[in-house]
């Protein structure tokens, strides 16, 4: 470890013995919580071995490519980028994005990119990598990540590192992976598989006063707080806002005298057309009101109108009111086109589990709240369930979910949960 490092991040007992540990092992896998250090330890591993490391070619991703530079690279003033100071650059390799080190053996290069569907592992073929490293790396796809092993098979020092946020038990990554590595360790000590879990207790950079004030910003009992706080393992079921409180998350229809509107909208011709219309008034999103309209009548016939006929009863619904923009279903390009030659327009950031769960927290520090007018929004909030059929799995019940999306849609894009964060 390097001195800055043991300043600004010193470890814990258990983060040094996964460091230890490492040293042998050729498969190092950092799992834990929120704030937990995991991704600290494993650059802090990966920059050691890069500076000795026989190989030139080696490998960094992620979810995404921008999600490896961030998480890996950057990692908030920590990553590849501080470790190695002005010994390093982004470049192209072979017209491949990536960042060029020197070490005290040589120029290193790090290709990057992002493992998210079954055609990434195209972006990698051909090519032998000393180490890899891959953030989150279970969000990844499996053939990704299997193609990645391979791409290390003929190193001179093989190591491969992955750091993951706890997911269900019966996740892919734990079923078809992790448990095939662990009865390997079981059957042999001595392989090189190297696994252990972190929570906030690890991370001694935070103070008590900070893990307190992350401890409090996910309710207790909900899925993501026995992942995020505890790092354990926890299926998402039952209801999704569970934690959801009428007196508390509601409010009358009253006047308020709104500083900025917003609207989300949830695009559909057959399937439900949900927009919301949201407010700001003293630090606080309200729910003001909603407008839906269904291509789907009585007996399966349909109704469906115009696109511009949905952006006109857009129109009419604002009433006038200045509209500071229209966060819209990504996928909606007809609709979004058509709704650009009356406000700003802005696709929204569609991730599910991840707009979900700001949601939930949006609730918790009372950012939203939903003016009783809106009643099906109401309605689908206290329906809204995760899918028991998809274990091992987080997904969604997919019916009645269109004020849902809209909702998800505005709370994410608008990253009302980040600025409160920020602030604290």
């Amino acid at each position: 470890m390097t001195n800055t490092f043991k300043e600004l991040c010193p470890f814990s007992p258990k983060q040094r013995l996964y460091a230890e540990r490492a040293e042998k092992a050729w498969f190092n896998v950092a799992e834990g919580g929120k704030r937990s250090g995991k991704n600290i330890i494993n650059i802090d591993i990966f920059c050691n071995e890069l500076e000795t490391h026989p190989n030139e070619l080696h490998f960094i991703a992620g979810y995404t490519s921008g999600t490896a530079g961030a998480i890996i690279y950057k990692s908030d003033g920590l990553g590849i980028e501080h470790y190695f100071g002005g010994r390093c650059r982004a470049g192209k390799y072979e017209d491949k994005p990536c960042y060029y080190i020197e070490t005290a053996t040589g120029r290193k290069v790090l290709l990057r990119s992002g493992g998210k569907d079954v055609r990434s592992q195209d972006f990698i073929a051909g090519y032998t990598f000393g180490m890899a490293y891959i953030t989150e790396a279970n969000r990844c796809h499996p053939k990704f990540i299997d193609e990645v092993f391979s791409r290390t098979f003929s190193s001179k020092r093989r190591k491969v590192f992955h750091d993951i946020n706890p997911k269900s038990p019966n996740h892919w990554y734990y079923k078809d992976m992790l448990e095939w590595y662990e009865q390997k360790k079981e059957a042999d000590p001595d392989y090189g598989y190297n696994h252990m879990s972190f929570t906030m207790a690890d991370n001694l950079s935070m103070t008590d006063e900070q893990i307190r004030e992350v401890i409090e910003s996910v309710p207790k009992g909900t899925a993501f707080y026995i992942r995020d706080i505890l790092g354990q393992r926890k299926q998402a079921e039952g209801l999704v806002y569970s934690k959801f409180n009428y007196d508390l998350h509601t409010v009358l229809a009253e006047p308020r005298a709104y500083s900025k509107y917003i609207l989300s909208v949830d695009w559909g011709m057959r399937n439900k057309f949900a927009v919301i219309l949201w407010g700001l008034f003293d630090n606080v999103w309200y729910a003001v009101r909603e407008y839906g309209y269904s291509g789907r009548i009585a007996g399966g016939a349909e109704d469906t109108k115009e696109v511009t006929e949905y952006v006109n009863d857009v129109v009419k619904f604002v009433n006038g009111l200045k509209i500071e923009r229209l966060i819209c279903d990504p996928s909606a390009t007809p609709f979004i086109t058509s709704a650009r030659k009356h406000f700003t327009v802005q696709k929204a950031d569609n991730s599910v589990m991840e707009g979900i769960q700001d949601v939930i927290t949006a609730f918790h520090h009372g950012l939203i709240k939903i003016n009783r007018c809106c009643k099906e929004l109401l309605q689908e909030i206290e329906s809204y369930a995760f899918d028991d059929k998809k274990d091992g799995e987080d997904a969604v019940v997919k019916e009645n979910d269109h004020y849902m999306d809209s909702k998800r849609y505005f709370v994410r894009t608008t990253k009302i949960v980040a600025a409160f964060k920020a602030k604290k």
